[in-house]
């Protein structure tokens, strides 16, 4: 947030690689300016070989150091590379800050964004990002091809900054950064310098060295000097040593700083004042070159008095629930989502309540609402469930009718076969039993229904709310079967069930016949050889009177003679 207290004088023009460069330092970072054009991934390995990254803008503290180099220099209307780029094979994201992009450096996604217009919709092209400086230095994001040349900034991250040295009398003094092989001298130095560097101090014949290094959390110079402090110092020779005024008197040389700056603590450099300490703003303050601004958190803005925040209404202002009821709040707002949908994120998503598995055939999810369907063969038996037709009820078959699940079949009687449209009955020689010829029906099969000028049945209920109960269901009576799924005979599942039943009738009885036949032959027989046994020879002669009295003697005799 303080960044810019370190900023001025920051920038300096230098030599690197033989092209015009401007550097600025920040507390943690130092932004270097390359007046040369290359391909994005040449830039990516030229700031590498310096030691850097392609420079980033992630939040408004980098935008401020970027905004502040740019300013440094003539160019116009012009474009450089940051270090944000969309790999090939991702996509660009529109709902999101970066639009799909990602930061070279391998930082996470920042939620700063300053792009000019949308990024091109891709998910097959490396593209990657320039920076455009406008007439009016906005710093805008415009996404191009990798491959075009334009200048680039290097960012170059260190731990901490030391201050410049303080010297008072003739001098020179040396600066060689981690990030350049150049080596500066106070005449185009920078106000403040990164953590590493290696200072040498001439005053006359003795010379002085000191390196920037940190010690219990703080940065400062191994020797802080002041250098060259005798009485030879003056006012006249590089005005003492000051960053801004110099006064000398008989104590020697002092340093004063201009309206809005204040002295350091080495007594010569001047910084700018922290108007910021004395807590004038609501939120946040930050120090600016000509004072100070106030901002304010994500759902606030700053008032009149450019001090104190205020709410921003986002429900009047963006309307950020669409057509649901939108409740601003204290720095937010919250939506009262409708039924049918869902808050998600803030805002209101339609639910899909097919995935719910809601309807027990056929489900259409639409905006807030779904509609239930029946399959051929089936009607609805309320808003969500189906049941079978019984399709024998109205008699289709010209014998027997047999009702399936979402379908039925046609059989004939004995000695019948089924015809080729599945209803009627023909004899085996292929006369019809019966004059008409109803239309050809097919066994329906499960399919999800379409429009047709006559479709077997359709279900659409209307929801007007989530109640099933408030649901309207239409219902179009059964029409022509020959559309129910796809013409399947019946004469063959009829005939076998023909067959069978006759062989069931048969058998049996053939059993039956056989085994009365074997009852009877039996009984025959052993009534025939039972009559036999006790059969008298009178059986077979008639007895005469001779009136003669017969005695059993005699008749005995008379049975001998006879056998």
């Amino acid at each position: 947030m303080f960044s810019l207290l370190l900023l001025y004088p920051i920038f300096v023009a230098c030599e690197l690689d033989s092209s015009p460069t401007a550097t600025v330092c920040s507390p943690k970072a130092c932004f270097t300016w390359y007046r040369e054009k290359h391909t994005f991934q040449e830039t990516v390995k030229r700031c590498k070989e310096h030691g850097g990254n392609v420079a980033t803008i992630r939040d408004k503290n980098e935008f401020t150091d970027m905004e502040f180099v740019v300013s440094q220099l003539n160019e116009k209307d012009s474009q450089f590379w940051i270090g944000l780029w969309l790999q090939k094979g991702n996509c660009t994201l529109p709902g999101l800050n970066l639009k799909g992009f990602k930061w070279i450096s391998g930082a996470e996604d920042s939620q700063y964004s300053n792009w000019k217009k949308e990024p091109e919709t891709t998910c097959t092209e490396e593209r990657c990002v320039v920076v455009q400086r406008s007439s009016s230095l906005e710093l805008k994001w415009i996404d191009t091809s990798c491959r075009g040349r334009h200048f680039y900034v290097c960012q170059f991250y260190f731990r901490g900054m030391c201050p410049t040295l303080s010297v008072m009398g003739p001098w020179s003094v040396e600066y060689s950064v981690p990030f350049s092989d150049s080596r500066f001298n106070q005449d185009n130095a920078f106000a403040r310098w990164p953590h590493g560097t290696f200072a040498e101090v001439s005053c006359g014949s003795k010379s002085h060295y000191t390196i920037c290094q940190e010690t219990n959390g703080v940065f400062a110079w191994t020797d802080p000097g002041p250098y060259c402090n005798d009485q030879t110092a003056s006012c006249d020779y590089r005005n003492g040593g000051c960053s801004q005024l110099c006064f000398a008197d008989e104590t020697g040389v002092h340093c004063r700083c201009k309206d809005g700056y204040q002295l350091g603590g080495d007594g010569t450099s001047c910084t700018l004042k922290n108007d910021c300490l004395s807590a004038p703003c609501d939120y946040e303050c930050v120090t600016k070159y000509s004072g100070f601004v106030c901002t304010c958190p994500d759902g606030f803005q700053l008032a009149a008095d450019q001090i104190s925040c205020v709410d921003v209404d986002e429900c009047s202002v963006s309307h950020p629930c669409g057509e649901n009821v939108c409740h601003n709040t204290n720095g937010s707002y919250t939506c009262q989502c409708g039924e049918g949908f869902t808050s998600v994120n803030g805002h209101c998503q339609d639910v899909d309540e097919c995935t719910q598995s809601r309807c027990s055939q056929g489900c259409l999810n639409s905006l807030g609402s779904f509609s239930c369907y029946c399959f051929a063969g089936f009607r609805p038996s309320n808003s969500l469930t189906c049941v079978d037709i019984d399709e024998c009820v109205t008699n289709r078959c010209e014998h027997t009718c047999i009702n399936t699940v979402g379908s039925y079949m046609c059989a004939c009687r004995q000695h019948l076969k089924l015809a080729d449209n599945g209803i009627s009955c023909i004899t085996k020689s292929g006369g019809s039993s019966t004059p008409p010829d109803p239309p050809k029906v097919t066994q329906g099969q499960f399919q999800e229904p379409q429009v047709t000028a006559n479709p077997v049945l359709t279900y659409s209920p209307t929801f007007t709310s989530k109640n099933p109960s408030n649901h309207s269901i239409t219902h179009t009576p059964v029409g022509d079967l020959g559309s129910i799924g796809d013409s399947v005979s019946k004469a063959p599942v009829s005939n076998s069930l023909v067959l069978i039943c006759v062989l069931a009738s048969v058998i049996p009885l053939i059993i039956l016949i056989f085994l009365t036949a074997v009852i009877v032959i039996y009984r025959c027989n052993r009534s025939r050889n039972h009559n036999k046994k006790q059969s008298p020879t009178a059986d077979s002669y008639c007895w005469v009177s001779s009136g003669l009295e017969s005695t059993p003697d005699k008749i005995q005799d008379i049975k001998l003679s006879v056998f």
